[in-house]
């Protein structure tokens, strides 16, 4: 399960479930394997997982070739256009990248 899902990822173990003797417990997958070794009894009868799903990592930061596509096409074509056509070109958000070229030109403007 590490080398599939990493150490890190949270999962949930929950085990005789509506029973009185019902457990459940919360970790990460590192901590439920030593969490399950230190007695043999936790990994016998019914037993639910429940794994963390993978996030996504939303990047913030826009790439140098972005910004070239963008300085190409500012020479012959309006603001809004660029960051059209350049958001299409690699597949990210508009609206990021709206905002990354007002923030710079604002920068630009304050340190002159």
């Amino acid at each position: 399960m590490i080398k599939f899902f990493g150490k890190n990822r949270k999962i949930t173990i929950a085990k005789e479930i509506t029973k009185f003797w019902e457990i459940i417990h919360k970790t990460n997958i590192k901590n439920l394997i030593n969490w399950l070794k230190y007695d043999k009894k936790r990994y016998k009868g019914e037993i639910v997982l429940i794994i963390e799903g993978k996030k996504n990592k939303k990047s913030k930061i826009i790439e140098k070739n972005v910004l070239r596509t963008y300085q190409i096409l500012k020479k012959k074509l309006p603001k809004s256009s660029c960051i059209k056509l350049t958001s299409k070109i690699h597949k990210i958000k508009k609206n990021l990248l709206y905002k990354y070229i007002l923030k710079k030109n604002n920068e630009i403007k304050f340190h002159i």
